[in-house]
């Protein structure tokens, strides 16, 4: 009798075992990433190219208008579609970026043929803010606080880039011998990076009101450009190593400095990290003999783990970018390429959503609270 108990016992557990591994094991599968596809709306043309996305879900970007193809500043919800910035009495625009006020940012032609910056709202339209002195500028972020970044180009071509306060008032970033200084993002503490060119090469900072630049890999050192930050102050980029005499991915922060990442053994490049240190970039494996590189986009949880993205919009590699990740998880890019699956088989420059489903969705709500 207590043998026939003690067996029974074990088969309960053992069944019980193999529940836990099944169970664990579709966890782990229906977990991962897992998006549905939102194909953006075009305006008579065939170009769709999207360059940012807020908190709120609202994309803009910029798209070709009627059959002359000029392209024009838009912005997208999934309640209210899509809609034509319009431009600055010029034939061309495009938005550069959102934040979670609606307000948006970019360049714009007037009508002398000129690019200026502009600011756009829902209540008051298209704003000109200037060239601020030079022969033409771009804003290329905005904060939630409404403090922008951008830069100006002078007659001998070089760029100088400036932070503008919500009130107005400009500061210009230090140019430190520099010929072009490219500032790419601003984090709602007010911090920047971006790429000084000094000397022909690229060189990654770092400024804050506070300590001002900070080279994060040498003003000497290798080619390096800084991509995004998020406000933690943590840093993604692209810097130059020479092990394999190529681009590899890093972070950085204050506290931690340079990290180069390991994509085993391959070109990468981080693009994008949101304030969960999610990061969204850009790898591609190395050939060999027969074997052709491999270029894919991928999406880095704040665990390490990665995702390939390319397998939920294209199989023909070709000309897939992400640009830019919400602290939601959604992701917005564009796909140039002759045959695209699952979505159409046009070509044509298409412009996406990637919105999380299932239950990574749901996981994404616990985590946070404050899935839209």
């Amino acid at each position: 009798m207590l043998g026939m108990i003690s067996n029974r016992k074990f088969k309960i557990r053992t069944i019980a075992l193999l529940l836990c591994i099944i169970i664990c094991g579709l966890l782990f599968r229906f977990s991962r990433p897992s998006y549905d596809v939102i194909v953006l709306e075009t305006l008579g043309g065939q170009i769709n190219d999207p360059k940012a996305i807020n908190n709120v879900g609202q994309v803009v970007g910029g798209l070709d208008v009627g059959v002359h193809g000029r392209k024009h500043a838009f912005i997208w919800s999934e309640s209210e579609g899509i809609r034509d910035l319009g431009t600055l009495g010029g034939l061309e625009s495009d938005a550069l970026d959102i934040n979670d006020n609606g307000e948006v940012v970019g360049t714009a032609m007037d009508p002398n043929g000129i690019y200026n910056g502009f600011l756009w709202t829902a209540e008051s339209g298209m704003t000109n803010l200037g060239t601020f002195g030079g022969v033409g500028c771009s804003i290329y972020g905005i904060n939630n606080s409404g403090q922008m970044i951008g830069r100006y180009r002078l007659l001998g071509m070089s760029n100088y880039g400036f932070v503008r306060e919500a009130d107005g008032s400009l500061f210009g970033l230090p140019m430190l011998s520099a010929r072009s200084c490219f500032p790419n993002d601003i984090n709602d503490k007010g911090q920047v990076v971006g790429s000084y060119i000094i000397n022909g090469k690229s060189h990654a900072f770092y400024w804050d009101g506070e300590s001002g630049v900070n080279f994060i890999a040498g003003k000497v050192g290798p080619s390096s450009e800084a991509l995004g930050i998020n406000d933690k102050g943590q840093v993604v980029g692209t810097i130059f190593e020479p092990k394999i005499n190529d681009l590899v991915g890093f972070t950085w922060s204050k506290a931690d400095g340079l990290v180069k990442m390991t994509l085993s053994n391959v070109e990468s490049s981080g693009n994008i990290i949101n304030d969960s240190g999610e990061i969204a970039g850009i790898a591609e494996t190395k050939g060999f003999m027969f074997i052709q590189p491999k270029r894919y986009n991928y999406l880095m949880t704040s665990s390490g783990s990665i995702a390939n993205l390319d397998k939920f919009v294209t199989t023909d590699n070709n000309g897939f970018y992400i640009r830019d990740l919400n602290e939601n998880g959604w992701l917005v890019g564009h796909l140039d390429c002759a045959k695209i699956s699952p979505i159409t088989n046009k070509t044509n420059h298409i412009g996406f959503v990637l919105k999380p489903k299932g239950l990574y969705k749901r996981i994404r709500q616990n985590k946070q609270g404050n899935y839209k």
